[in-house]
C-alpha cells in the first residue's frame, strides 16, 4: 500500500460517523464478588444446593463465565436505556447493537429488558444468534422495520451487517483482538447522509453514534476518546408536558378557572399515562403518586409547577406507545394555542405553515381522512386564520390528532387527466460481455429457435428431455453450447426475460420445451395463505378469516399492500374492521407477510 486513508479522516471528510464512549461498570465488575456480598437469603440458597458461600470469592473478570449477577445483566440494561441515545420521539432507544459474551448471557440480557421495561411488551430487544433457523429473517426485520429497537448478539452481528441508523453500541463482554473492535465499532460507523429512517435518529439526524463501554475494551487497547455529555435531547413527550404547564401557569395568572382546571387535567392525564411496571417510574413512583395527589395542587410549601417541571417532566420520555406524527401535531397545536393566548404573531405564522403542511400529507381516500374532510378544508383556508381562536386549536387537536397516524410524507395530490390511453411495453435486455441490446420479446424468439433446434442433436437437451440425472460435465457441454457470441444465453440472463429470479437453466429448457411451467403468482399467494391461516387459525374467528381472505384478493390484485389499504373498503365492508378485529401490531404484521410475500410472487430482476 502507497497510502493511509484512516478512520478519522473518513470522519472529517463526512464519510463516517464518529463515535463517543460512555463508559460504565458495575460494582461487582470492578470489586469482584466476595462472601459478604452474598445476603442471607442466596447463602441459605446456595448452601441447600452444598455450596459453601464463605468460598465464593471472584473477580469482576469471572462474571458471566465462572458466577452469573442478575443484578449486573439488570444493572447494565438500566444504565444502558438512561444513557442511550433516543430515536426522534426521544423516548425510545434509537437503533442499538449489544454484543454480549455467550448465547445465555444474551438471555439473560433480554431477560433484564423484559424484567425492568415490560411495558414494551416483549417489543424492544431481540436476541439474533447464528443457531436461530430465523436469524437472517430477524436481521431484515430489525434493519428495515421499527421495533425491535435492540438487537442482543453473540458474534452474529459483530462483522459484516450494514445497518445505517445503529446508534448505540454497548460492549458487554471483553474483546481481546484489536481487528475484532474495529470491525465491532464499525457496525456503527454509517454516516447520516445514507439513512433512511430519518425518524430513527436522534432529532431525526446521527450526528455521532455512543459506544457503551462496560468492560474497559477502550483502556484496554489504551484508547481514550471523547466521552459523552450526560444531557439527553428533550423527549417530544416531555416538550407537550413543559407547554402545558406554561398555559397552566398562563391561566392562574389569568384567573380563569375553566381554563385552569382543562388543563390541569389535561396534565393529570399525560402523568396517568406513565407506564407504573417501568423500573424508571418505579424508582420516583412516590413522585408520581405526589403528582396524582390533590394535595400536591393544595399545598402552600410546595409550588406544584416547580415540582411537575423537575420531578415529573423528565419522566415524560418513558411515557410508551408515541406515534411521532400524533405527537408532532399535538406539540405543533399546543404551541399555537399558547401563542394566541400570548398574542406571539411570529409563532403564529410559523406553526401555522406547519400545521397545514401536516394536513396536507392526509390521504383523503382514507375513510377517517373523509370524514373529516370538511374541517380540514376549513383550517386549510386563509379565512379561518384570520379568526383563529384558543378553542379553535382544542378542537384541531382533539378531532385530527388522531389522523396523523395516517400521514404520508409528502403532499400527493390526485391528478385526473380525461384523455385516452394504450397499453405499450417494449422492454430491452442486455446480454454478453459488451453487452448487446435487443428487445425482449425478438431475443425470446431467438433462443426458444436456437434451444428447440439443439433438441434434436445435442446430448445434454436430450437427456433433459428424458428427465436423466445430469453430470457436471453435461451442463459444460450445454453452457458451451448456449453461452456463444450470437445471443450469449446465460441463466441470468433468461431469468431476467422470464421474470423467474429463482429459475435454473434446465428449468427454463424445459419451459420452452413445454415440459415444465413455473409456478404462476396466483397459485404462490393461495399456497402461503393457506397456510398461514393453518398456522394460526385457532387463534382467527370468522371475521378475521373474512378478512385475510380480502387481504389474499386485494394483494393478488394490487401486487402490493400498505397499511393505509386495511382502512378503505373492500377490508372497512368487513365488521369492526380493519381495528378492533385486529390491533395495529397485527396489521403491520400482515404488511409485512405481504412484502415479503411481493418478492416471492412478483419480484423480478
Amino acid at each position: 500500500p502507497t497510502d493511509l486513508y484512516n478512520y478519522e479522516q473518513a470522519v472529517q471528510d463526512k464519510w463516517l460517523a464518529e463515535y463517543k464512549v460512555y463508559g460504565a461498570a458495575t460494582h461487582f465488575q470492578i470489586e469482584g464478588i466476595k462472601p459478604e456480598d452474598v445476603p442471607k437469603t442466596i447463602r441459605e440458597e446456595l448452601e441447600g444446593r452444598g455450596i459453601d458461600a464463605e468460598e465464593l470469592n471472584f473477580e469482576g473478570t469471572d462474571i458471566e463465565k465462572k458466577v452469573i449477577v442478575k443484578g449486573t445483566n439488570e444493572a447494565l440494561v438500566k444504565e444502558f436505556m438512561d444513557g442511550c441515545l433516543l430515536d426522534k420521539t426521544g423516548t425510545v432507544p434509537a437503533k442499538s447493537i449489544i454484543f454480549a459474551i455467550s448465547k445465555k448471557h444474551a438471555k439473560r440480557l433480554w431477560e433484564a429488558f423484559e424484567k425492568l421495561y415490560p411495558e414494551y411488551k416483549g417489543k424492544l430487544a431481540r436476541i439474533i444468534v447464528s443457531e436461530d433457523p430465523r436469524a437472517q429473517e430477524l436481521i431484515t426485520q430489525f434493519k428495515t422495520e421499527d421495533w425491535p429497537k435492540i438487537a442482543i448478539s453473540v458474534d452474529m452481528l459483530d462483522t459484516g451487517v450494514d445497518i445505517p441508523e445503529v446508534c448505540n453500541l454497548a460492549f458487554a463482554k471483553p474483546v481481546f483482538s484489536k481487528i475484532k473492535f474495529w470491525q465491532m465499532i464499525g457496525r456503527g460507523t454509517r454516516h447520516n447522509s445514507i439513512c433512511k429512517h430519518k425518524d430513527w435518529l436522534p432529532n431525526g439526524k446521527k450526528e455521532y453514534f455512543l459506544i457503551f463501554d462496560f468492560w474497559n475494551v477502550f483502556d484496554y487497547f489504551n484508547m481514550h476518546p471523547e466521552g459523552k455529555e450526560t444531557t439527553q435531547s428533550e423527549a417530544i413527550t416531555g416538550r407537550i408536558f413543559k407547554i402545558r404547564l406554561e398555559k397552566y401557569a398562563y391561566f392562574i395568572t389569568k384567573k380563569d378557572k375553566t381554563k385552569t382546571e382543562q388543563t390541569k387535567q389535561t396534565i393529570l392525564e399525560d402523568i396517568k399515562k406513565l407506564p407504573k411496571e417501568s423500573i424508571a417510574i418505579r424508582e420516583n413512583i412516590k413522585d408520581v403518586e405526589l403528582a396524582l395527589s390533590p394535595k400536591l395542587w393544595d399545598n402552600v410549601g410546595l409550588d406544584p409547577l416547580i415540582f411537575l417541571k423537575t420531578k415529573i417532566n423528565p419522566l415524560m420520555r418513558f411515557q410508551k406507545d408515541i406515534n411521532l406524527n400524533e405527537a408532532y401535531f399535538t406539540l405543533k397545536t399546543e404551541q399555537l394555542g399558547f401563542a394566541i393566548l400570548t398574542r406571539n404573531e411570529a409563532q403564529i405564522e410559523r406553526v401555522k405553515g406547519e400545521i397545514a403542511e401536516y394536513l396536507n400529507c392526509l390521504p383523503r381516500t382514507i375513510k377517517q381522512v373523509k370524514a373529516k374532510e370538511e374541517l380540514i378544508d376549513k383550517i386549510l383556508s386563509k379565512k379561518f386564520w384570520k379568526t383563529i381562536t384558543y378553542e379553535d386549536t382544542l378542537t384541531m387537536q382533539e378531532e385530527l390528532t388522531p389522523l396523523m397516524r395516517f400521514k404520508q410524507p409528502e403532499p400527493r395530490p390526485v391528478i385526473t387527466l380525461d384523455i385516452d390511453d394504450v397499453i405499450q411495453q417494449r422492454k430491452i435486455i442486455e446480454f454478453g460481455p459488451e453487452p448487446n441490446q435487443e428487445y425482449v420479446k425478438t431475443y425470446l424468439e431467438k433462443v426458444e429457435k436456437k434451444i428447440k433446434k439443439l433438441a434434436a442433436e445435442h446430448p445434454t437437451i436430450k437427456k433433459i428431455q428424458k428427465d436423466e440425472v445430469l453430470t457436471e460435465e453435461d451442463l459444460e457441454k450445454l453452457e458451451q453450447a448456449l453461452n456463444s457470441p450470437e445471443l450469449y444465453i446465460t441463466e441470468e440472463v433468461l431469468q431476467n426475460v422470464y421474470g423467474q429470479h429463482k429459475g435454473t437453466m434446465v428449468q427454463f429448457i424445459k419451459k420452452i420445451l413445454g415440459l415444465y411451467e413455473f409456478p404462476e403468482p396466483a397459485k404462490i399467494i393461495d399456497e402461503e395463505f393457506k397456510t398461514f391461516v393453518v398456522e394460526n387459525g385457532k387463534n382467527l374467528n370468522s371475521n378475521q378469516i373474512n378478512f385475510l381472505r380480502t387481504l389474499k384478493t386485494v394483494f393478488l390484485s394490487k401486487k402490493r399492500i400498505d397499511y393505509t389499504d386495511f382502512f378503505e373498503p373492500p377490508f372497512t365492508n368487513i365488521p369492526k374492521a380493519p381495528t378492533p378485529l385486529f390491533q395495529e401490531e397485527r396489521l403491520k404484521e400482515l404488511v409485512g407477510f405481504c412484502r415479503s410475500l411481493e418478492k416471492k410472487a412478483f419480484q423480478q430482476h
